[in-house]
């Protein structure tokens, strides 16, 4: 799905009810999508990654993955606060100073 058809997917739901809660893994990407989210008034979870497979039948793939994170967030919604574990949105300055860590590192080791 790309970012625009994301967008209009969680933006639609909006319109006919004030209560819209989506979550995504942590990842390299950043928390642009989380701040954008706010920004909307939509209340977005960014849950730490882990596998999701919880009965080790073996099967990965985004799907399963994203019924499992599903079912989580229904969980939380609900009271569960263990459903899932949320990590702490840094600053944008926090993120900036991060990325040039990390990219001194990457160079570093390059070099």
């Amino acid at each position: 799905m790309t970012y625009d058809k994301l967008m209009l997917f969680v933006v639609k739901p909006q319109k006919l009810t004030r209560n819209v809660v989506t979550c995504d893994e942590a990842g390299a990407f950043g928390f642009q999508l989380h701040r954008r989210f706010e920004e909307l008034d939509i209340k977005n979870y960014v849950v730490q990654p882990q596998d999701w497979d919880e009965r080790g039948k073996g099967g990965k793939n985004d799907r399963l993955d994203e019924a499992a994170l599903c079912q989580r967030l229904d969980r939380y919604e609900r009271g569960n606060k263990k459903a899932f574990s949320t990590v702490r949105i840094p600053t944008v300055y926090e993120e900036r100073q991060r990325a040039m860590s990390r990219q001194r590192q990457q160079l570093m080791c390059e070099r």
